[in-house]
């Protein structure tokens, strides 16, 4: 993307941003609040009117058909809702909906990748039960089930381990990290955990309080002290991470 701006009608909070997402990768965005990483995803999935350059796949991203589009980026909002009394195996259906018309309606293609993404998740022993029965790790699994049912080169997901505890926070990102390693899918993510971030992303992208751009790159090249408390405002040691040997913030 080049010169993009964007934001709401009352608000802009980006402006004028240069980036780009490195393909076949995870890509983290993280910052402060307000710095305008929600607002980014929406406008890589064209939910927010943009000005600028943002192309996908060597073409703008507003050229993009509505159902075409479906098929290339899949989304995870920051806070979904299912219908009351939905359940997992009808929401993942939903997903498969960019691939159907009237005339061609669901298909044993769909049942076969509905199927396989069920054992992916260890989502098969809930299948028939309803959405809002499940725990919260269980909910924020199904969702990024969807998203892989949907079948795209793309995933985008805002903040997929909101109030999740730690553990269950690093089942999902591990869940995330396997559709990049073993799918070859593009993950761009929010996530608030700067050493989750750092643990589980290729590639991160720092925004400041206000929608500027601070900082890109590898985990081990972007986290260091000095950003820390010019971005964050935190006073922290970085230290190896005894598990992955990358870059593990200490905050003093």
């Amino acid at each position: 993307m080049s010169g993009v701006q964007t934001g709401y009608p009352d608000r802009p909070v980006i402006t004028g941003l240069d980036l780009t997402i490195p393909a076949g990768q995870v890509t983290c965005l993280i910052g402060p609040n307000g710095s305008g990483k929600s607002t980014l995803v929406k406008t890589m999935c064209d939910l927010l009117r943009y000005e600028g350059s943002l192309t996908f796949e060597g073409r703008e991203l507003h050229s993009w058909g509505r159902r075409e589009r479906a098929r290339k980026l899949a989304l995870l909002p920051q806070t979904p809702v299912a219908p009351p009394g939905l359940t997992v195996r009808q929401l993942l259906a939903r997903g498969r909906h960019p691939y159907q018309s009237w005339l061609a309606q669901w298909s044993t293609a769909d049942d076969k990748i509905t199927a396989q993404v069920m054992e992916t998740t260890g989502l098969g022993g809930v299948a028939d039960r309803r959405i809002g029965d499940l725990s919260g790790g269980q909910r924020q699994r199904v969702w990024i089930a969807m998203t892989m049912v949907q079948n795209t080169a793309t995933m985008l997901l805002d903040e997929p381990t909101t109030y999740l505890d730690l553990a269950t926070s690093v089942d999902v990102l591990r869940l995330v990290r396997a559709q990049c390693d073993e799918a070859g899918r593009s993950i761009v993510m929010v996530l608030h955990d700067i050493n989750l971030a750092a643990r589980f992303a290729d590639h991160l992208v720092v925004m400041r309080r206000g929608g500027d751009l601070a900082a890109t790159g590898a985990p081990a090249e972007v986290i260091t002290e000095e950003l820390l408390m010019d971005v964050f405002g935190l006073d922290a040691v970085v230290a190896a991470d005894p598990v992955t040997g990358g870059p593990l913030v200490v905050p003093r």
